[in-house]
């Protein structure tokens, strides 16, 4: 074949994969989702009791007044903002009950300033960012578009969250969450919401639970104070099945519930405290991959040390997203994946859409570690240089050395060999569809269930090894970039 025709047929093999992953997305035939069954289907009802705070209105009140007195809102405009704060975010009342008036006064004077700010620069949208740490908790309350992970508008507050209070959980110094999305917008006619973050340190009913007595597994005793005073009977009886199974078990518990007349779909994850770290952004992550957004979650933390999530989750609306009932069941396979390897840096959702599924990025990121040890390899040019030099001599055994150090330390680094990878996407696919049509399990099988990943392998384009190595050869830049993915087509084999 001369390379004009390798180039024409490279080319067309490209083009043909463009919109691969949109048909996949909007031509999905609902059968990868299997019936729910009886026992996992819900009412309509949150599964918590609600915070009603009192002293609301006393407390806006008092609001007010402290915002007259520093005098910088207009006396005329007070008393219409404290009522959007109160009434038009949709805030929840644990918010208000946990703050002193000052300090709402305050967060109100904020985001007036920021009204303006948006007025005179014209971003189109107000962006509210509110938060206050305690020995004992934290509030955190930012604007959060369904669906977004981070980017312009999404933030990174769910990883901070990670990192500052749920990562290093341990008994004796622990957090549990409740988030919620506001049933209110930010302005009229806005699209926009804010998302609550609460965290309280947790308050156990056993602190210390003997691992070989009875109160061990059994969820009140084990349980935080707080929560007890909240969940209904029924999910603490679907907490005590996932933690049962977490006790005698490696690895997360997974189980799914249908919000019966709804769109909305629960699950619950169960694992082993402080044996996997950002996972609680990951799966954000990951159910905004599938055109997801959740409306509650909870991560309640138990003194036997398990953890248990909780997410709420529902379609985007005017998504072209599969069914959820296909979604939820790819995600719960997927979630695995995400919690051996939270942190993933070729499944981050950044400004655009993520760009490889959880299996592909998971295939993207086993290559970069093959391909560290694969390119790094000193060639026959060292070893040549190897037998000329006489290495029982020090000096010669040293420059030997810093030579091969050098070799290995320049030529392909560690962070060279990401941003090849990370800069061909179509290339990790195509290389991704190579390897699972060689090592998918049970490929063959007639009666294998049609899960979205399944359909991905379907659909894309197959290609041979010669095929493969043309595709790498014409569209990569340079022979640093030809021999990074050329090693992982070696790794496929």
């Amino acid at each position: 074949m001369t390379s004009e025709a390798k180039s024409d047929n490279v080319e067309s093999l490209l083009k043909h994969m463009g919109d691969v992953r949109h048909r996949l997305m909007v031509s999905s035939n609902g059968n990868s989702g299997a019936a729910t069954p009886d026992d996992h289907k819900l009412e309509n009802t949150i599964g918590y009791s609600t915070t009603v705070f009192p002293d609301k209105q006393s407390q806006a009140v008092k609001v007010q007044e402290h915002l007259e007195e520093n005098g910088f809102i207009p006396q005329e405009l007070i008393a219409s903002e404290v009522a959007w704060f109160y009434e038009k975010l949709g805030i929840d009342d644990t918010y208000f009950a946990m703050e002193e008036p000052e300090t709402i006064a305050s967060n109100i004077l904020s985001l007036y300033g920021a009204k303006i700010t948006e007025y005179t620069q014209h971003t189109g949208y107000l962006k509210v960012d509110l938060q206050k740490r305690t020995e004992d908790g934290a509030v955190f309350i930012h604007s959060s578009p369904p669906g977004v992970s981070r980017g312009k508008k999404g933030t990174q507050w769910e990883r901070l969250i990670d990192e500052e209070y749920l990562n290093q959980s341990q008994v004796d110094n622990t957090y549990r969450l409740e988030t919620y999305r506001s049933t209110g917008s930010e302005t009229a006619g806005s699209p926009e919401h804010l998302r609550c973050y609460f965290l309280r340190r947790c308050q156990f009913v056993e602190p210390t639970p003997n691992s070989d007595s009875p109160e061990f597994g059994q969820i009140r005793k084990v349980s935080d104070k707080t929560f007890l005073s909240k969940v209904s009977e029924h999910t603490l009886g679907v907490y005590q099945g996932v933690m049962d199974q977490a006790l005698q078990r490696q690895g997360p518990v997974m189980e799914m519930f249908e919000v019966v007349g709804t769109q909305e779909r629960r699950i619950v994850i169960g694992y082993r405290m402080g044996t996997t770290s950002n996972f609680f952004s990951a799966l954000s992550d990951l159910y905004h991959y599938y055109g997801l957004y959740s409306s509650r979650k909870y991560v309640e933390q138990f003194s036997n040390d398990v953890t248990i999530i909780s997410i709420y989750l529902r379609p985007m609306p005017n998504s072209q997203s599969p069914p959820i009932e296909n979604s939820i069941h790819q995600i719960l396979k997927e979630v695995s994946l995400i919690y051996v390897l939270p942190d993933n840096p070729f499944f981050m959702t950044g400004e655009t859409e993520a760009t490889h599924a959880v299996q592909e990025a998971t295939y993207a990121y086993v290559g970069w570690l093959f391909a560290q040890h694969f390119c790094n390899r000193l060639g026959p040019a060292y070893e040549a240089l190897r037998k000329v030099l006489d290495e029982s001599d020090s000096h010669q055994a040293g420059v030997l050395h810093d030579i091969k150090l050098r070799l290995r330390e320049e030529t392909y680094t560690r962070q060279l060999i990401f941003e090849v990878i990370q800069s061909f996407p179509v290339l990790v696919r195509l290389l991704y569809v190579h390897f699972a049509n060689i090592h998918y399990p049970g490929r063959h099988e007639k009666d294998l269930m049609p899960t979205l990943s399944h359909q991905r392998l379907t659909r894309e384009t197959l290609l041979s090894d010669e095929q493969l190595r043309d595709v790498i050869i014409q569209t990569a830049n340079n022979s640093h970039e030809r021999h990074v993915f050329l090693s992982m087509l070696s790794f496929n084999k």
